[in-house]
């Protein structure tokens, strides 16, 4: 009764920890992915920015015209592939930022201005190169090592069950098979889940978690099915050795 309950808590805590895991490390995926940027967010978020940038305006700038527009001289200034171009451009120049004597320097480039825009951050003296790698690199030890502690888990699975070699396999395969499923209901929850007070950060959290969320579905769904389907092919061999006794 204590193995059945070692089992039930270290499946809970691999598939919990598996589960914030790929988020986490399919959220940084979108974050660090350059396309996402310029082939989603660009053509996507360009009506809003337009328009939060054209309200802005009108009331400092253009204060003789309407918000509509304003937007129209905008849009004739600015398109879409001008607006992705732009964030290419700007992400380009983010990744290319380096550490030195403890500042980060940023260096953003834009066609019409005639100097480069510089900002300086205070990071720290241990700090030197490129900081988008060094974060790429703590990133990269923190996940492999959280993913060492959930091998451990199903490690740990496999030494409670011990023996014989089918119950070891059963056990593996619902830890999976629970990880799967909560992994598939929370992606489609994130899905379909509402966002309140469209503004530009909504609006960039909700393509994020979009992305995120199909991505994770694309092979979440699968495990989920072969983990479902290799328990109940296992169920019935199981059930083919306790007929033959």
């Amino acid at each position: 009764m204590f193995r059945k309950f070692l089992v039930v808590v270290f499946t809970i805590l691999f598939a919990v920890g598996s589960v914030s895991t790929i988020f986490l490390t399919e959220t940084y995926g979108t974050l660090k992915n350059r396309d996402f940027y310029t082939e989603k967010l660009a053509p996507e978020g360009y009506d809003l920015m337009i328009h939060e940038l054209a309200e802005s305006l009108s009331e400092e700038v253009f204060t003789d015209l309407s918000i509509d527009e304003v937007v129209e001289v905008l849009k004739d200034d600015v398109s879409k592939d001008d607006f992705s171009v732009l964030l290419g451009t700007f992400y380009d120049d983010l990744n290319a930022a380096v550490v030195e004597d403890g500042e980060l320097m940023i260096t953003i480039s834009f066609a019409d201005l005639p100097e480069d825009l510089i900002f300086t951050f205070e990071v720290g003296e241990d700090i030197e190169g490129n900081f988008v790698e060094y974060i790429s690199g703590i990133f990269n030890m923190f996940i492999s090592v959280v993913w060492a502690f959930l091998l451990l888990l199903l490690a740990l699975i496999a030494l409670v069950v011990l023996k014989p070699w089918h119950k070891i396999l059963k056990a593996e395969l619902g830890a999976i098979f629970v990880a799967s499923l909560l992994l598939s209901i929370s992606a489609l929850s994130f899905l379909f889940l509402p966002v309140p007070d469209l503004n530009i950060f909504s609006f960039f959290v909700e393509l994020v978690v979009k992305d995120v969320s199909t991505r994770i579905l694309l092979y979440a769904v699968p495990v989920l099915f072969l983990a479902a389907a290799g328990r109940f092919a296992l169920n019935r061999y199981i059930k083919g050795l306790d007929a033959e006794r």
